[in-house]
């Protein structure tokens, strides 16, 4: 579908409805419904987005034309809660879907605002609703209504519970029967081009309403649970509250982040901790203060360096000596042997503190 296919059914629609004085025409109100039935599978079938200004501005016109034909409806006084459905005229079967198609148009409207989204949430459910309750009166399509007549016939909303493989068959069973009502409603269309076929007019408008209630079903399932996240939804003035700051409190201190995990070990975490050495600088402080150890401490020696030294020859020249003593039988060198000899006696190798353990 083009735009202009869209907008010169929106103009033949608005002159029509201009031309429209009459409330309690039948004829004139055939006209308008007819209208608006094409421009709805206009707007179904649009492959523009769902907020195309001229797209919605066709949604808006065909409900404000379908209103009005409801109004019509109840001038006409085409229905009563005291006949049955096969008291219907066929002619006037086909407004039994007015408050089902409005519920499906207002759900199509776009909002900018969640406010208004719920308003024609709710306005959806209440068509929606009123067709369904409409429908269990005239007893119209019994089957397709079994799951909710009780929980309609209480005014409550919600569908009455089943256990999750009841409801998966209940919505497979839904889903492979309104499949079968497109196919039979294809296929007894062409008799609204005969009005001698009553029967087959009749049986489509029913088809028609079945189908509709399918959908109307389905999306009173839908819209609860668009109602309960749209009640959860923080209000815009909520949220302005929320994120407002106290102007006495001190402001956000800035912080820095850092690029890898290099720049941390130099700069820190985000705090500031900026070196204050290169390092040249580093290994210069370094060098100077080995240097100053070893101009005032002696350098250790190795084995090598001892003996070119001329300690491990001191130490021998002391065995040597002691050696001479002992031979001279020199008493103090004796003494000293006997203490020493004396004392590995009472301290055997290995007795030392043993942490008491004997």
């Amino acid at each position: 579908m083009t735009n202009s296919e869209l907008t010169n059914k929106i103009k033949s629609l608005k002159d029509l409805v201009a031309n429209t004085d009459d409330e309690r025409n039948c004829v004139e109100l055939s006209k308008l419904f007819d209208s608006c039935l094409q421009l709805r599978e206009l707007i179904e079938n649009s492959s523009l987005p769902s907020n195309d200004k001229e797209l919605q501005e066709a949604v808006c016109i065909c409900i404000k034309v379908l209103e009005r034909c409801t109004v019509m409806v109840n001038e006409l006084e085409l229905f009563s809660s005291n006949e049955t459905a096969d008291e219907l005229q066929t002619s006037s079967i086909r407004y039994l879907t007015l408050p089902a198609i409005l519920g499906s148009l207002n759900l199509i409207i776009q909002n900018k605002d969640l406010s208004d989204r719920m308003k024609y949430v709710e306005m959806s459910e209440v068509y929606f609703r009123d067709f369904l309750l409409r429908c269990t009166n005239y007893e119209l399509c019994e089957t397709s209504l079994k799951y909710f007549k009780e929980s309609l016939e209480n005014g409550d909303l919600n569908e009455v519970k089943s256990d999750p493989s009841t409801l998966r068959d209940k919505r497979i069973q839904q889903f492979k029967r309104k499949k079968e009502l497109e196919t039979k409603e294809k296929t007894l269309k062409p008799a609204l081009e005969r009005p001698e076929s009553e029967e087959y007019i009749r049986e489509y408008y029913f088809v028609l309403i079945e189908k509709w209630i399918l959908i109307a079903v389905e999306e009173l399932e839908n819209l609860r649970r668009e109602k309960e996240i749209l009640k959860n939804i923080p209000k815009k003035e909520n949220l302005e509250r929320t994120n407002l700051r106290d102007p006495k409190s001190s402001p956000l201190k800035p912080f820095i982040l850092t690029k890898n995990a290099v720049q941390k070990q130099i700069f820190g975490l985000g705090y500031p901790s900026v070196p204050v050495l290169t390092i040249d600088d580093y290994y210069q402080q370094k060098f100077a203060k080995m240097v100053n150890e070893h101009k005032t401490n002696k350098p250790g020696q190795s084995l090598q360096d001892a003996a070119l030294s001329g300690k491990g020859l001191d130490k021998e020249a002391e065995d040597i000596q002691k050696e001479e003593l002992m031979e001279r039988d020199d008493p103090i060198a004796l003494m000293k042997a006997r203490q020493w000899d004396e004392w590995k006696d009472d301290n055997p190798r290995g007795s030392g503190n043993r942490k008491n353990k004997g």
